[in-house]
């Protein structure tokens, strides 16, 4: 396991004040580009103060299934599919007013490209006032709204929990690193301190010791404040430390999901053959006798995917029923659910 992933160890544990009365409940998602299905029928919670880490090879569709969730989807991406609750309100009947509300107030996005999230006009102290403005109720503002002086202190306030100097909120994007851009959208998306935060592979660009302090803060925050998360990366070593439950994706379904425990090695490494090749091929940690093993053949494309388990081309435990028949999602005794017939 790479340096990066000894995240959560740096952190002080907290007693955590949950602040997602009802969690996030996503049940039988599916989202169709076209004739396309990128996501098929894929469920999960996020429950008050978890970490829910959403892992898979690219165009397996964990960005999207999360994005549809949020009603983030951008065209012709459309949910065909499924029910989604963020605290008990049903997401998928909100209109564009409502939505305004939720996004932001009740869930917040950190994106994986920073420079072009952000507006190139606009500095950073003007992203937070904009912010700010855009929901003057959840902000705290008066009748008369908030005055300048409150919003740049409030702006101080912001970049100094994500370890940025206040003098970066005069700057404009291109001239902030890639570290700094992060810790920016992070400060956004912290802005309206709302109980859920979506991070979609926030610290792909970044080199393992910028990643490493990001993280290493961005878990203090959520320490300190309870709120939720969902993590969506390539990095299976990074959730084993950061992540509190993993579901794992494979061209477009979900094929196991469950606690982190039952990802270790202590807890069963894992059950569906897709993790267990994941777990296979990560970097031997420092001392480990391992040799890394790739997942033969290539990703399933989910344009055309295979019959029965979309898995079943590249898997060793293949037998006639899995390419006729797409197993279901059922409890395993690690306390993980998997969609296999042959795991035990």
């Amino acid at each position: 396991m790479r340096e990066a992933a000894g995240v959560r160890a740096l952190v002080e544990p907290r007693l955590i004040e949950p602040r997602l009365a009802e969690g996030l409940v996503v049940e039988g998602l599916s989202v169709a580009y076209g004739a396309v299905r990128a996501v098929d029928d894929v469920s999960f919670t996020v429950r008050p103060g978890e970490i829910l880490g959403l892992v898979g090879e690219s165009g397996s569709g964990k960005s999207t299934a999360v994005l549809g969730a949020m009603r983030l989807l951008p065209p012709p991406g459309a949910i065909v599919g499924g029910s989604v609750h963020l605290g008990g309100a049903d997401l998928l009947a909100m209109d564009a007013a409502a939505l305004r509300k939720v996004w932001g107030e009740q869930v917040a996005l950190v994106p994986q490209g920073a420079l072009s999230a952000l507006n190139p006009v606009l500095t950073l102290g003007e992203h937070v006032a904009e912010t700010l403005r855009a929901h003057p109720e959840r902000a705290g503002a008066s009748s008369g709204g908030l005055s300048r002086a409150a919003i740049r202190a409030r702006a101080v306030a912001l970049v100094g929990r994500v370890g940025l100097d206040p003098v970066h909120l005069d700057a404009y994007p291109h001239a902030l690193s890639g570290g700094m851009r992060q810790r920016a959208t992070l400060a956004l998306a912290l802005a309206l301190d709302p109980p859920l935060l979506v991070l979609d592979e926030p610290t792909t660009a970044l080199d393992v010791v910028v990643e490493r302090e990001i993280l290493r803060r961005l878990l203090a925050l959520q320490e300190a404040s309870g709120f939720a998360m969902v993590f969506i990366t390539h990095d299976l070593a990074l959730l084993l430390e950061l992540a509190t439950h993993i579901g794992v994706l494979y061209a477009g379904r979900l094929v196991e999901h469950g606690p982190v425990r039952a990802f270790h090695p202590d807890g069963g490494g894992g059950r569906h053959p897709y993790t267990r090749g994941l777990l296979a091929a990560l970097p031997p940690a420092p001392g480990e006798d391992r040799v890394p093993i790739s997942i033969p053949g290539h990703a399933a494309s989910v344009a055309a995917p295979p019959s029965g388990c979309r898995f079943h081309p590249r898997c060793a435990l293949a037998t006639a029923p899995c390419a006729a028949v797409a197993p279901s999602l059922s409890p395993r005794a690690s306390g993980s659910a998997v969609a296999c017939h042959e795991v035990p």
